[in-house]
């Protein structure tokens, strides 16, 4: 019932900042008064009230306005750095956060608001209007009426910015009422009567009154405004400007930022796709060297086992041979050898032939390496040495 009744008055408060729309644009002055102090009982049933100190924070921000229309730039100045202080040390939320705890406001994030806003800038811009502007920088060059002129040259229309002769606003400020809320009728009004169609809000940078409607155009309660609370797409571009210069870069060319943003993306994502198909070629190098060094490792340990193994049997037949040796060393140390001698010099005589035919099987057959083939002539050399021993 409560969320029923919030609903309710908000939508009062805004046919009456669209009723204070056009009663600003017809000049009724005295009517748009009193739809303004209707319009801030409605806020203050909503409990959006402000507070002491943000009535101080609108009272100086009103004086500034006030000071730099006069052209008193140094009394100007000094009342914002005043402002600057009190605001730096206040630790009370300003009435544009007020308005984003709208409960109808909850489901709106910051990134679909930026998502919004980043699909609007890559798009041709539909109707340009001069949202928020200064009449003059901090340095007293004029801002609102060149920027004016430049948009009417390119047959834009006047937008809720105004100019420096606005009645209204300066009405407004001499009697001392609050702008912001006539500002934000005029900018309401201005989206509604353009429902659907897509409309270019441009801010100029400025002091505190512009950084104050800056916020507001930034803000989920006007994001909530333009889409019905999320209901429709976003059509509203919100487009922030420094200065004049700037201004007229972007209305050269609106889709530029976009269009460097887009080119940077396509270039990253063609440079990360470059990335992948490079890891994937050095992951299969890198494991086809993998495979050939467990491949060369292997060959490496069997070459390793066969010479151990290689070493083994020359050792073997390195002892055969010596007990040969010593036999037929102990045969021929006789100094008679008597007939019954040949048949047992016949059996050395044929075991000598038999290990002398293993030997080179043995190193012939199973050995292909270059060092075990020229081992063969010298086992096969000493073995004929004792076998010319043996006959002599």
């Amino acid at each position: 019932c409560c969320l029923f009744l919030h609903s309710v008055v908000q939508m009062e408060i805004q046919r009456l900042e669209a009723q204070l729309e056009a009663a600003a644009d017809s000049r009724r002055f005295d009517l748009a008064q009193q739809l303004q102090q209707q319009i801030d009982e409605k806020r203050r049933d909503l409990g959006i009230a402000v507070s002491a100190e943000d009535a101080t924070f609108r009272d100086l921000e009103e004086k500034i306005g006030i000071a730099r229309a006069k052209r008193d730039f140094a009394t100007a100045a000094c009342l914002q750095e005043e402002l600057q202080r009190k605001q730096q040390a206040s630790t009370s939320s300003s009435a544009s956060q007020h308005m984003d705890m709208d409960p109808r406001c909850q489901n709106i994030t910051e990134e679909m608001m930026f998502r919004a806003q980043l699909k609007l800038r890559a798009e041709p811009p539909g109707e340009i209007l001069l949202a928020s502007a200064p009449v003059d920088d901090l340095n007293g060059n004029l801002t609102l009426g060149p920027a004016n002129s430049l948009l009417e040259a390119m047959g834009c229309k006047r937008g809720p910015a105004g100019d420096a002769e606005d009645a209204f606003n300066s009405r407004l400020m001499r009697n001392g009422e609050k702008w912001f809320t006539g500002w934000k009728g005029k900018v309401i009004g201005a989206m509604q009567c353009r429902q659907g169609e897509r409309i270019d809000f441009v801010a100029i940078k400025g002091g505190p009154m512009c950084d104050k409607e800056r916020k507001f155009l930034l803000s989920k309660y006007f994001y909530a405004q333009c889409t019905n609370f999320g209901q429709f797409d976003m059509k509203v571009c919100i487009v922030l400007v420094e200065d004049l210069e700037e201004l007229r870069s972007w209305l050269k060319n609106p889709t530029e930022a976009a269009d460097l943003l887009k080119e940077a993306q396509q270039i990253l994502e063609k440079v990360e796709d470059d990335l992948t198909s490079m890891e994937n070629v050095c992951a299969r190098s890198m494991q086809i060297e993998r495979e050939e060094i467990k491949a060369a490792m292997q060959k490496l340990d069997d070459r390793s086992k066969n010479l151990a193994r290689r070493e083994r049997c020359m050792d073997d037949f390195r002892g055969k041979v010596r007990s040969k040796r010593v036999d037929l060393d102990g045969t021929a140390s006789l100094r008679v050898l008597s007939p019954g001698d040949v048949s047992g010099l016949k059996d050395k005589l044929v075991a000598l032939e038999t290990l002398q035919q293993d030997a080179k099987a043995h190193f012939t057959v199973r050995s292909t390496e270059p060092a075990a083939v020229a081992a063969e002539p010298r086992i096969a050399d000493e073995a004929r040495t004792e076998h010319e021993t043996v006959q002599t």
